[in-house]
């Protein structure tokens, strides 16, 4: 394999998220104004496992439901695995 063929050809991997590994409020989303109309609160993180030599990794995204009032954990959704976009380089 030869260095840089697979990002000269396919493109980078868009840039990761700058809050990776911590737990954010989402308020923004169907699911979060949803989780905030029952009185719940819906956080999600970002967290990237590296995948090695031959894998470019993976991200991950986590969620979970707390209570608004007493902010005790009520859900813990299951994990589900975001696909990176790729983005093209245009050589100089």
């Amino acid at each position: 394999m030869f260095p840089g063929l697979k990002e000269e050809r396919f493109g980078v991997l868009e840039p990761l998220p700058p809050n990776l590994g911590q737990w954010q409020v989402d308020a923004e989303s169907a699911a979060g104004r949803a989780a905030a109309a029952a009185g719940k609160r819906l956080e999600i993180r970002m967290l990237f496992e590296d995948g090695g030599l031959l894998s470019s990794g993976k991200l991950t995204r986590q969620a979970r439901e707390r209570d608004a009032s007493t902010n005790e954990i009520l859900t813990v959704l299951p994990d589900e695995l975001v696909k990176r976009k790729r983005i093209r380089v245009v050589p100089s």
